[in-house]
């Protein structure tokens, strides 16, 4: 039986890392994040799933969480993925989790204005943030495939989130080559 649709699915935590849901589109996959999970599905149905549309989904995935870690500095994991192949009203399921992310957090506080009748909203901050955090996510997380360094760069801040000493050169003691 072929597969009509193919679907690779990540578990975050927390849940409330993305304050709304993230859509991104890509030549060989839909993403969406919400609520707790990753759902990546592939453009053409795949059974088996190839390894390289697996891995370029998985960078990508990466990717928007080390932007989205740049964005609020936020701990979380990451866990996946989990392939559905859904034909014919059956789905079946195959599981390979493998850890792939941590981070470190802050919140966010949000206003939304009113008239002085308490009418219609006049600025909702909360969605003008959300808007932003879209942009920034859509337009920086597919440069970090293309540039090597870009993604040493996150992934060195990604590392600072989670030790401590590594975010404080001065706590950390080395010697300089030649001296």
């Amino acid at each position: 039986m072929t597969s009509e649709r193919t679907e690779l699915v990540w578990v975050y935590d927390p849940v409330d890392l993305f304050e709304a849901p993230y859509q991104h589109a890509d030549v060989d996959f839909d993403l969406l994040v919400d609520a707790g999970r990753v759902v990546a599905t592939l453009s053409v149905s795949q059974d088996p799933v190839s390894p390289d549309v697996e891995e370029r989904v998985s960078a990508a995935i990466k990717n928007v969480f080390l932007v989205r870690q740049l964005q609020i500095r936020r701990t979380y994991t990451l866990d996946g993925p989990t392939i559905s192949q859904h034909s014919a009203g059956r789905t079946t399921i195959s599981n390979r989790v493998k850890g792939v992310g941590k981070g470190f957090a802050a919140g966010h506080a949000h206003l939304i204005a009113t008239d002085t009748a308490g009418n219609p909203v006049v600025r909702d901050t909360r969605a003008e943030r959300i808007a932003a955090d879209h942009s920034m996510l859509d337009s920086f997380a597919p440069k970090l495939v293309r540039s090597a360094t870009l993604h040493s760069m996150c992934e060195s801040y990604a590392r600072s989130i989670s030790d401590p000493n590594n975010a404080n050169p001065a706590k950390t003691s080395f010697t300089p080559v030649g001296t």
